[in-house]
């Protein structure tokens, strides 16, 4: 009775360890974990290519699943893109039914860039895919389809600089030049030669030289200087006129000559000795009532007046005894009332 027990004691406790064995063990308590989030409907999305050249422009689509409502899927913008550059793009509604957004981006720098995922705002559950693309240089690009292709290239051929036309500029300038110096130095010796002597004034206006200081006496007479107590005045135009009618009668320059050289020029153009006692002391006292200020009147000019007359119809030529001249006396004393 004992064994018999015992027997079936052992067979339950064997039966129980096979059971417990044989049972699937528990699952661990995740009750403090955070549960898994489970992603939404995802967006078809389909790309032109993932390699693009530099610049060049991506094609994307992308397809809503079914169902969406695209009234839900706002406008996909140049933010929605980045860090590639928006070019253009829109959703649609396809023949099919199918709402698609149709859109082209494109990237300015070289690298591998991740196209980002785009999730609708107030439906975070649809979202569409992200993907890589691999953005490289155009001559890569050239490189990689065919690497022939830059076999013909060459370096720059050189060119072997002219420097005749730039000699003959140099020569060209070089001749203005000395052209110009030649012109600036021999141009008023030129200008000398073509331009047209002036007429020579005739001083005494086309008169005999007596005649002309016969006119030129009346009008200093007329004047009324002395009258006016101008004697310098009336001095200094007296010993003019006396000068330039010697002058003009012997055909010498006397302006510039002092009075004491007036003699022996006069003597050397064949005036004669009368006219020599005449011309002097009449000189003399005209150039000391000029500079020396010596005293004069009415009847000191009107002397001094008749002597240049006298002296006048000493020297001129010989003329016909009907072309005398005026008196000196009457002539004078007419014309200042004595």
């Amino acid at each position: 009775m004992k064994a018999h027990a015992v027997r079936s004691w052992v067979f339950a406790a064997l039966a129980t360890c096979l059971t417990v064995a044989a049972a699937p063990s528990a699952a661990p308590d995740d009750s403090d974990q955070a549960p898994e989030v489970t992603s939404g409907p995802t967006l078809a999305t389909t790309f032109g290519a993932t390699e693009i050249a530099l610049g060049e422009a991506l094609e994307v689509v992308i397809e809503a699943v079914s169902g969406t409502d695209p009234e839900s899927l706002p406008a996909i913008g140049p933010a929605d893109v980045a860090p590639f550059t928006w070019l253009e793009g829109a959703w649609s509604t396809d023949d099919d039914g199918v709402v698609r957004w149709r859109g082209r981006v494109t990237m300015y720098d070289l690298g591998t860039f991740t196209f980002p995922s785009w999730r609708a705002p107030g439906d975070a559950a649809v979202h569409s895919a992200e993907q890589e693309i691999v953005v490289h240089g155009r001559l890569e690009e050239a490189e990689v389809e065919d690497p022939a292709s830059l076999a013909d290239l060459k370096a720059p051929a050189g060119i072997d600089p002219r420097w005749t036309p730039w000699f003959w500029a140099l020569g060209g300038l070089v001749a203005l030049g000395i052209a110009a110096l030649l012109w600036r130095r021999y141009r008023a010796r030129l200008a000398a030669r073509l331009r047209a002597e002036p007429a020579v004034t005739d001083p005494f206006d086309r008169l005999p030289p007596h005649e002309w200081a016969y006119r030129e006496l009346k009008a200093l007479l007329a004047t009324g200087w002395a009258e006016q107590g101008e004697i310098d005045r009336f001095h200094t135009r007296l010993s003019w006129v006396a000068r330039r009618y010697l002058g003009g009668r012997y055909r010498i320059e006397l302006m510039e000559r002092t009075t004491s050289e007036i003699g022996p020029a006069l003597r050397s153009a064949g005036a004669d000795l009368p006219l020599m006692d005449r011309v002097g002391p009449l000189l003399d006292r005209l150039d000391e009532v000029k500079f020396a200020k010596a005293p004069a009147d009415v009847e000191a000019c009107r002397h001094a007046v008749e002597e240049c007359y006298r002296l006048i119809d000493a020297s001129r030529p010989e003329m016909p005894a009907d072309d005398g001249p005026a008196s000196a006396d009457g002539g004078v004393a007419g014309e200042m009332g004595a």
